[in-house]
């Protein structure tokens, strides 16, 4: 099982719904929910939204959702439009800056996001 899978999962349990139920209100065969939690099909934008809906969630968690999925969040930033993640980008690209010192900046990078949200990178 996947990210999404899980998450799905977990989001339909809490909710008290069965596949069959969620996938009535989601206006999908019940087989594509068996799918999604299982791993074996992604589904695109649009069903993760309709997933989201059928649920009844947030908004923090449809983009929990839309994330899970592989898809960018409604309050997502663009990475182009974030001039720190461009030159950050830059910098870990940069061949003339030598890798150690891209290495020791990726593993400040992952320090700083796991103390963010909890999660060892």
């Amino acid at each position: 099982m996947g990210a999404f899978g899980e998450l799905l999962a977990e989001l339909r349990q809490a909710a008290n719904l069965g596949q069959g139920a969620l996938a009535r209100r989601a206006g999908v065969d019940p087989s594509s929910i068996s799918r999604f939690e299982a791993g074996t099909r992604n589904p695109d934008r649009e069903m993760v939204e309709r997933l989201a809906e059928a649920l009844g969630v947030d908004a923090a968690t449809r983009d929990r959702l839309l994330a899970a999925a592989g898809h960018r969040p409604h309050d997502a930033l663009s990475l182009t439009e974030d001039k720190v993640v461009r030159d950050l980008a830059l910098f870990l690209n940069d061949q003339a800056v030598p890798g150690e010192v891209r290495e020791r900046l990726r593993g400040l990078v992952r320090a700083a996001l796991s103390l963010a949200d909890g999660t060892p990178r």
